[in-house]
């Protein structure tokens, strides 16, 4: 807003020999809502007709939005409640009790600033959602998580995000038919794109729907191909499926990124999870083992889940079974999720393992 200007366009390039990738997106400074947004794979030599085509969308996505007026029917939030969303978001995205309830605050407070912030109740539904699913089990935080995604789909019916925050709550309450519903409005629509590709491809994991899963978590990864998690995601259902030199190749990605998120947050349970999880799929047993006990060392935190599917996968029965229980005990409650995760296979018709499953549901 100090430059005088109402949008801004971002992007990120990628190359590999003579391919380019290029993602594209075009955001209201204000508020932060996505305008338009696109991916493009062609070859160098199209370089110049790639740029054509970046600035004729721009300029059409900007076109319509001044012709038509059509714009959310959310209230701009501000300069402060965007900060306070913006904040709530990082918090989030850290993971962990402590940084959900924070971002919690977060979100409460852009709220209490702008009611009719539309991402501000959406962080909300996600952020419940999650606490409920990785945290406190609770039926209260599943019913504030749809009662703050139906707020947001109310407050705008036009923008994608807020019908996939209502999808993730409506599944993670199980109700993933009508979860389904919402997604596929929120794939219609723009806006969230990462968000609406990374929290459908979860719903569809749970509901056992994993080539739909695969679909989903790829174009995440496309969007946001920094994303360690949404990565490793994509790497599970790519193994589940059979594509086993492709799931090898995208765990060694899952462990570059890691490696490189380590070196910034080194006691993030979750990325020591799926950087231990891809040690062991890239068949270095014993360094992945010891990444999945440093994760479970952490402490106050169930994120640690991963790091025993880890030692799952490494095919340490006993000692899985111990981590899944300190993980539990930790308020981890997903079982849609570990009964569907192909890390935990081999442990199907283990009594142990069985008599967990039962006890989750």
């Amino acid at each position: 807003t100090e430059l005088g200007v109402t949008s801004v366009l971002e992007g990120t390039l990628r190359r590999q020999e003579n391919r380019v990738r290029i993602t594209v997106g075009l955001s209201d400074v204000l508020d932060g809502f996505q305008i338009w947004a696109e991916t493009y794979d062609r070859d160098l030599d199209d370089i110049f007709a790639i740029q054509e085509d970046i600035a004729r969308s721009v300029i059409q996505a900007l076109r319509v939005r001044l012709e038509t007026g059509s714009e959310p029917r959310s209230v701009a939030p501000g300069t402060a409640a965007y900060e306070l969303y913006l904040r709530g978001m990082s918090h989030f995205y850290r993971g962990g009790l402590g940084y959900t309830k924070q971002a919690i605050l977060e979100f409460e407070e852009a709220t209490r600033v702008a009611p009719n912030y539309c991402l501000a109740n959406a962080g909300l539904a996600d952020a419940y959602s999650f606490l409920h699913l990785y945290y406190e089990p609770d039926p209260a935080y599943l019913q504030a998580a749809e009662s703050y995604g139906r707020r947001a789909v109310a407050v705008d019916s036009d923008m994608g995000e807020t019908h996939a925050s209502l999808g993730f709550a409506l599944g993670a309450a199980g109700r993933y038919g009508e979860a389904m519903e919402s997604f596929k409005q929120a794939l219609a629509l723009p806006g969230g794109r990462f968000e609406t590709c990374y929290l459908f491809g979860r719903t569809l994991f749970c509901a056992g729907d994993m080539a739909g899963a695969n679909t989903m978590f790829g174009q995440a990864v496309s969007i946001r191909p920094e994303d360690f998690h949404s990565t490793a995601l994509f790497a599970k259902t790519l193994g589940a499926l059979g594509e086993r030199e492709r799931a090898k190749a995208t765990q060694r990605r899952v462990y570059d990124l890691v490696s490189y998120h380590l070196r910034l947050i080194p006691d993030d349970s979750r990325a020591l999870g799926d950087g231990a999880i891809a040690l062991v799929a890239m068949g270095r047993i014993g360094e992945g083992l010891a990444m999945a006990e440093k994760a479970l060392e952490v402490e106050d935190s169930p994120m640690p889940y991963y790091a025993a599917s880890a030692i799952a996968l490494a095919g340490r029965t006993d000692r899985a079974l111990d981590s899944l229980e300190q993980v539990i005990r930790a308020g981890w409650s997903h079982h849609d999720f570990l009964r569907n995760d192909p890390d935990w296979s081999s442990l199907h018709g283990n009594p142990r393992f069985e008599a967990i499953l039962a006890r989750l549901s």
